[in-house]
């Protein structure tokens, strides 16, 4: 059975460009047999 990992990234900042290549990033290093990744993207015009 996979772990769920929720990787949430974007948001209303000045650095939402930079939170998506992180999130980018960090997904790519994660072990996808051992983890399900599930992405929560949040864009600049929510809430």
């Amino acid at each position: 059975m996979k772990i769920k990992v929720g990787v949430i990234f974007g948001g209303k900042t000045v650095e939402h460009e930079v939170s998506i290549i992180s999130a980018v990033q960090a997904m790519g290093f994660m072990n996808e047999e051992k983890y399900e990744i599930i992405t929560i993207y949040i864009d600049k015009d929510s809430i």
